[in-house]
């Protein structure tokens, strides 16, 4: 009985060992200019069709702590005037 006991906290502890692994590695994936970049296209691209607007961000980056900072944001409306253009936000 006992070594049945053991037996199933090892797992959970594996498990879990598993969970803090992925989780470390979205995190780093996340922190990578590449991915925040395409991310930021495929929210300017759902900005986009939800508003009809021109939307565009440059650049994001996210940090660890879950600050955001938008870089070359632009919104133009459907005449194209500018409505918003910020260098950092």
């Amino acid at each position: 009985m006992s070594t049945k006991k053991h037996s199933k906290s090892k797992k959970a502890v594996r498990f879990f060992g598993y969970v803090l692994l992925f989780l470390f590695l979205i995190s780093m994936l996340l922190s990578t200019s590449i991915v925040q970049t395409r991310l930021a296209k495929i929210l300017t691209n759902n900005l986009k069709e939800t508003y009809n607007s021109d939307i565009v961000i440059k650049n994001v980056d996210l940090s660890f702590l879950g600050s955001v900072q938008l870089k070359g944001v632009e919104i133009r409306d459907h005449h194209n005037d500018t409505l918003i253009f910020a260098k950092k936000l």
